[in-house]
């Protein structure tokens, strides 16, 4: 008998799943601006973001596919452009490093 157990994908867990750094250029005018998209990141399970209102940024890095990030951020209102995203742990120190700039 074989002590394996076999997960069906539909039941894997997050830290399972591929991270990404997922870039956008957002219409962000104010603080209250970046807030709200800050806001509905967090509130859809997200825990890892920046927001820069200079650069008109935010980096998300997460599990949650591309398409599922870019609607957390359009149903803000704000104006929501697709620029790049990095896989794997390289995601996580470029999304730390854009926090410091």
């Amino acid at each position: 008998m074989s002590d394996n157990v076999i997960v069906p994908s539909s039941e894997t867990s997050d830290a399972q799943q591929r991270v990404q750094t997922h870039v956008f250029e957002v219409a962000m005018s104010c603080g209250g601006c970046s807030g709200a998209v800050e806001r509905a990141l967090k509130a859809k399970g997200v825990e890892q973001y920046t927001t820069d209102l200079k650069t008109q940024k935010v980096t998300v890095t997460t599990v949650k596919p591309l398409a599922e990030v870019e609607e957390i951020i359009k149903k803000t209102g704000k104006a929501c452009k697709y620029i790049e995203s990095v896989d794997g742990p390289a995601a996580s120190a470029a999304a730390t490093a854009d926090a410091a700039n």
